[in-house]
C-alpha cells in the first residue's frame, strides 16, 4: 500500500466494530462499494477530492454510525462525526505514515467508548540505552520536534493528559496542544506521600480545571488558594498489598476519571508512573521514542519487578515509524504470551 500511487477518485478505507477486527478496502468513487454496516469508517483522502463526491461520501455515511475523514495537507474533516466522543483532534495529515499511525489508537478508543469503560495510553522519549533523563531529572530536549508534535498531537486526542508528581515537578510542563491545532486536554497529577507546589506549576496559568489524585487518608494536605477554585480533588484508595498507603490503584484511578467525565487518558509520564499502570495491565497502548543517544546514566524508561526468566518478560505487538530520522514504535501487549 505505500508504494502504490493514488489515482483521482479513490481512497483508503478502514472500517468495523469492537467486536471485530477492522477491515481494509481501496475504494472508488466511480462505484458505490458493499461494505457491511459498521460501527465506525475511516477514510484516508490522498488526493483531496473525498468531499466532493457527495453523493458517494453520503451513500457511505448512511451504512456506519461515524466516520472521520483525513485529508492530505489540510485539517482533519470531522463534520461527518455523529458523536464527539468517538474521535478527538484536529491536525494536518501528512498521508499513510500519519493516518497508520494514529488509526490504532482511535480504533482502541471507538471499541472503549462502545463498552463503557476507559480508555489509557502512554508514550515515552528514551535514549538508546533506556534513559528518558539525566540522574537530576533533565530530560529537555530528548527528542526531536518531529516527536515533541506527536505527543502534542496524542494530547489533543484523548479527554485528559496524566503524570506523576515527580514529572510535575521537575519538568514542569504546561500540557498544552501548542504544537499542533486541537483542544487542550485537562490535566491529571497524581498526588504522593509529598504536597506538590500546586501554585508553582505552569500548567495551572492555561488551563480552566488540573485534577489532582490523591492518597485517600492522606493527612494535613493543603491546596493554595490561589489555584483553589481550579483544582478538583479526588481521592483514591491505595494499592491493594502496597507497603506504601501512598501507592494508588491503579484501576481505582481510572475509574474515577472515567465517572468524573474523562473517558480517554494519556499517560505522558514519568517511567515510574507508566511502570506502575503497565505491571497493573492497564495501558492499551505504548508509544516510544528512541533518541539517537546514549546517556549512560540517568532516569531509566522502566521499573518492573525482578523476573527469574525471560519468558516472563512483557512481550508485545510491535509496529516502528520514522519521525524525521528517529524511530517510533507502536507497542500492544500481547497478553496471551505473558505468563
Amino acid at each position: 500500500m505505500k508504494n502504490e500511487a493514488p489515482q483521482k477518485n479513490e481512497y483508503w478505507a478502514f472500517f468495523g466494530n469492537a467486536q471485530s477486527p477492522w477491515s481494509f478496502q481501496k475504494l472508488s468513487a466511480e462505484k458505490i462499494p458493499q461494505i457491511p454496516e459498521s460501527d465506525f469508517l475511516i477514510i484516508i483522502d490522498l488526493t483531496n477530492d473525498f468531499c466532493e463526491n457527495l453523493n458517494f461520501a453520503n451513500q457511505l455515511f448512511s451504512r456506519v454510525e461515524s466516520a472521520i475523514v483525513f485529508k492530505s495537507g489540510s485539517p482533519l474533516k470531522t463534520n461527518f462525526v455523529q458523536d464527539d466522543q468517538c474521535f478527538k483532534g484536529m491536525w494536518h495529515s501528512n498521508g499513510w505514515q500519519t493516518f497508520s499511525l494514529y488509526v490504532r489508537l482511535l480504533i482502541a478508543q471507538r471499541a472503549a467508548y462502545l463498552e463503557k469503560r476507559p480508555f489509557l495510553m502512554a508514550h515515552l522519549a528514551q535514549s538508546l540505552d533506556g534513559r528518558i533523563a539525566a540522574i537530576n531529572g533533565n530530560s529537555q530536549w530528548l527528542s526531536n520536534e518531529a516527536n515533541l508534535k506527536h505527543a502534542h498531537r496524542l494530547r489533543a486526542l484523548h479527554d485528559a493528559v496524566m503524570v506523576g508528581a515527580l514529572t510535575a515537578t521537575l519538568d514542569n510542563p504546561k500540557l498544552t496542544v501548542r504544537l499542533v491545532a486541537g483542544k487542550h486536554p485537562t490535566p491529571v497529577i497524581i498526588e504522593g506521600e509529598s504536597d506538590l507546589k500546586l501554585d508553582d506549576l505552569q500548567m495551572m496559568a492555561v488551563h480552566e480545571k488540573v485534577i489532582v489524585l490523591y492518597p485517600q487518608g492522606k493527612q494535613h494536605r493543603v491546596v493554595p488558594q490561589a489555584v483553589k477554585d481550579k483544582i478538583l480533588e479526588i481521592p483514591i484508595s491505595p494499592k491493594t498489598g502496597s507497603q506504601k498507603n501512598t501507592v494508588l490503584e491503579p484501576s481505582e484511578i481510572l475509574n474515577a476519571l472515567y465517572e468524573n467525565g474523562i473517558s480517554s487518558i494519556f499517560l505522558e509520564g514519568g517511567g515510574q508512573t507508566v511502570s506502575y499502570f503497565l505491571q497493573a495491565d492497564c495501558i492499551e497502548l505504548l508509544h516510544l521514542h528512541f533518541s539517537p543517544l546514549i546517556l549512560g546514566s540517568g532516569r531509566s524508561s522502566f521499573t518492573l519487578p525482578v523476573i527469574d526468566s525471560i519468558d516472563q518478560g512483557l512481550r508485545f505487538q510491535m509496529k516502528h515509524f520514522d519521525l524525521d530520522g528517529e524511530i517510533l514504535v507502536e507497542l500492544l501487549l500481547d497478553k496471551e504470551s505473558r505468563i
